[in-house]
């Protein structure tokens, strides 16, 4: 979610519908809210639990439950962070356009008037980002789910490589191995090394 990669599509590839990956989302919004737990926890001088603030609420366990209900008595306004932050797992997982445009914009307002001030920024944040998060919704209506989880698993695998071979002198043979890393080893007649 960098505004500055969003105005380089735009200004290569103008006609393109450019979608936020989920992933990424979440992990704005869990930044977010660990932030805000950060900056409770020093000025109330007291540990507040990170986990069940940050997990999927269908995946708290019990204890994690427990611990939520106190921050939810104790820090109503962290509380309010990590509810917009459900409630935004919820619109990225709809499937139908209009209704995300209705949550969504509930959403905005919730957020702008978040007695945190975390909750206006980041409502900025989702305004300026809305129309690729509805495209999101839009393109899962038809079937699809899209991440580009596999092409940043493609330049990990890259970067790793280079690592282990400690850099290259020719360039040609960097290139040659970053295609053999990528290959399914079935697809390879012979390997090597």
């Amino acid at each position: 979610m960098k505004d500055s990669w969003r105005k380089l599509i735009k200004a290569i590839f103008p006609s393109a519908r450019i979608i936020v990956d989920p992933f990424h989302v979440i992990q704005d919004a869990n930044r977010r809210l660990n932030e805000a737990r950060k900056i409770e926890q020093e000025a109330g001088k007291e540990n507040i639990p990170r986990l069940p603030l940050l997990k999927a609420k269908e995946k708290l366990t019990p204890r994690q439950q427990q611990q939520l209900e106190e921050i939810k008595n104790k820090y109503p306004s962290l509380y309010e962070l990590y509810q917009l932050k459900e409630d935004l797992r919820q619109i990225i997982k709809m499937d139908r356009v209009e209704e995300a445009e209705i949550v969504l914009s509930r959403w905005l307002i919730n957020a702008e008037c978040a007695a945190n001030l975390e909750g206006r920024v980041w409502a900025r944040t989702i305004k300026s980002w809305r129309s690729e998060i509805l495209n999101l919704v839009r393109y899962t209506q038809q079937g699809r789910r899209y991440t580009n989880g596999y092409i940043e698993g493609k330049n990990t695998l890259s970067k790793m490589l280079k690592r282990l071979s400690f850099g290259f002198r020719n360039r040609n043979h960097f290139i040659k191995k970053i295609f053999l890393g990528c290959c399914p080893q079935n697809l390879i007649p012979q390997l090597l090394t």
